[in-house]
């Protein structure tokens, strides 16, 4: 009886595991799944206007967490799988601005998934105080930056080069996807 009960419950564990392995990130409930095409659709449904194209990315235009923000959609290249989502919210004159819009945000994901990295700091020259925090984040020696693991894939905040905070949503499956594409693309060359 324990034996059955044993491999009953080792069943359930390897099942559940593979659920769990197959599972894809969710932007506002929407799985990071399939192709660009279909995904585009969803994010039209939802109400972003589409404003360009380049070779694996379509940019958009709409609200999300009740701001008006710049998205990117990311794709593999052979295959069009959405692999990665980025977005820019609207850019900020100055330093507590920005720092301030970046806490507010680490903290609002903070309650929802689980955070687990961080890096706060400016590179030299600069440093937090001296007046010359804005120059640091265009120069790209500021990385406020912050990392959550949720089911499916990763999120990180950060503070970008365009003194904006910047959201990257990653699945794990099509960010690997994409990868495997990128080396036989590579393969195919040499």
């Amino acid at each position: 009886m324990r034996f059955l009960l044993s491999v009953t419950l080792c069943l359930i564990c390897i099942f559940s595991n593979a659920q769990i392995a197959n599972t894809h990130i969710l932007f506002m409930g929407i799985p990071l799944n399939g192709t660009v095409e279909v995904f585009s659709l969803r994010l039209e449904e939802k109400g972003f206007t589409k404003v360009g194209e380049k070779e694996g990315s379509i940019n958009y235009y709409g609200k999300f967490a009740n701001e008006l923000v710049k998205l990117t959609l990311v794709a593999s290249q052979r295959t069009n799988t959405v692999c990665k989502i980025v977005i820019d919210f609207p850019e900020k004159e100055s330093w507590s601005q920005l720092r301030n819009d970046y806490l507010e945000k680490k903290t609002l994901y903070n309650r929802k998934y689980l955070l687990t990295d961080e890096y706060e700091f400016f590179s030299s020259p600069y440093e937090e105080g001296d007046g010359y925090e804005m120059r640091a984040v265009v120069r790209d020696k500021c990385k406020f930056i912050t990392f959550f693991s949720t089911e499916g894939g990763h999120i990180w905040v950060e503070i970008c080069e365009k003194c904006c905070i910047r959201v990257t949503y990653e699945d794990t499956i099509n960010i690997h996807v994409a990868n495997e594409e990128l080396q036989s693309n590579a393969y195919d060359d040499i």
